[in-house]
């Protein structure tokens, strides 16, 4: 089954018109990056479909008002927020292992706003069309008032906490030829500047802030682990204790 087919939009939607679910299909083939060898990468398509994937669970947040919310708008800008991306790969401004490896700048936000106002025309109501528009636009900035915005935000955030944060990592680093060491040590420099600390303030909503700590707890004791066997550190416990059927030497 295609990453594409309508059968694949995460639950929590289901109850959106049929035209707007359409935007789905849209967004699979937009986001999908292929280079010039052929291989089409989906590393940005996954991202954005976790990011779909998550946001009904954030709306179930008794401090957000969700029935404030243009559930349409934010499900076309959820799917088009990193779009910005896929036109730089396409423009040959980027490479397409750079993508994700920095948040878009307000010009490559502008790029995918236009984008799903040309693409969507199909598939919104011309106010939920603009409000799509308007969500991608602000999604970075951090006082922004505009309540899909801070959920879209909240939400991409959150992807980027956890394990699967080393994943990215990995990706940059080795398309550059670096080592898993690269890593582990880029890792350690960002908790030594307090980095993802400071990420932890972006968040707009208190419970997915509690979420995104919980699963950076988890992202630290990966790595530990990760490093440990890199070293080969854990190889120590083959060793049998003294006095615990360790073959004495003739």
């Amino acid at each position: 089954m295609r990453n594409g087919d309508a059968a694949q939009i995460p639950p929590g939607w289901e109850h959106l018109p049929a035209e707007t679910l359409r935007a789905w299909s849209h967004a699979a083939t937009d986001l999908a990056i292929t280079d010039a060898a052929g291989v089409t990468d989906v590393f940005l398509w996954e991202h954005t479909a976790r990011v779909v994937a998550s946001i009904p669970s954030i709306l179930s947040v008794p401090e957000i008002p969700s029935d404030e919310l243009d559930r349409s708008a934010l499900f076309a800008a959820a799917l088009y927020h990193d779009a910005g991306w896929a036109i730089q790969v396409r423009d040959g401004e980027a490479d397409r292992w750079d993508v994700l490896s920095k948040p878009l700048d307000d010009l490559r936000r502008d790029l995918a706003a236009s984008l799903v106002v040309e693409r969507l025309g199909d598939c919104l109501s011309a106010g939920s069309l603009e409000r799509a528009a308007a969500t991608i636009r602000q999604v970075n900035q951090r006082g922004t008032s505009v309540l899909e915005a801070q959920v879209l935000s909240d939400a991409e955030n959150l992807d980027e906490f956890g394990p699967l944060a080393f994943w990215q990592l990995v990706r940059q680093k080795s398309a550059n030829g670096r080592a898993i060491e690269a890593c582990i040590d880029f890792w350690h420099s960002q908790q030594e500047y307090h980095f993802w600390q400071a990420r932890l303030d972006w968040f707009h909503f208190e419970p997915v802030r509690r979420l995104a700590e919980k699963r950076l707890g988890l992202l630290e004791d990966f790595i530990a682990r990760v490093r440990e066997q890199s070293r080969g550190e854990d190889l120590a416990t083959l060793q049998p204790s003294a006095g615990k059927g360790a073959r004495q030497p003739r």
